[in-house]
């Protein structure tokens, strides 16, 4: 969440098991647009993943598959950051950092829960 009340926006990203590996599914609420660079993982002063697909920069529906999901995740463990440099719902300008610096240890906990529950299997 990054406006409260009474301008309420929020953004969320959905990791779900797939048989064939995993989705990763952004929660961007319909009216938000994104600047054409503003979608994207940094790596210090580098960006090492970024995505241009319409969907995602308008709030339509920000779904990645197969190794789409597989090339973020990635860049999810290397990177630094999450960048959003965006235009809300409300019209307000946004521009957020979220550190990915906890990821690697929430990733790991993720596997091992979804393998014990059998949502996981592991994959060579």
């Amino acid at each position: 969440m990054f406006s409260f009340r009474p301008k309420f926006a929020a953004q969320f990203v959905f990791i779900t098991p797939e048989p064939e590996g995993f989705k990763v599914e952004f929660g961007i609420e319909p009216g938000t647009f994104f600047n054409p660079s503003g979608f994207r993982i940094d790596n210090g002063e580098e960006a090492i993943w970024r995505t241009r697909r319409p969907g995602c920069l308008t709030g339509l529906g920000c779904t990645f598959e197969d190794q789409r999901a597989e090339a973020l995740l990635d860049a999810m463990l290397t990177g630094d950051a999450f960048r959003f440099v965006f235009r809300d719902r409300h019209g307000q300008s946004q521009d957020l950092t979220g550190s990915l610096g906890t990821f690697g240890a929430a990733w790991a906990d993720f596997t091992v829960q979804s393998q014990q529950r059998n949502l996981l299997t592991m994959r060579e």
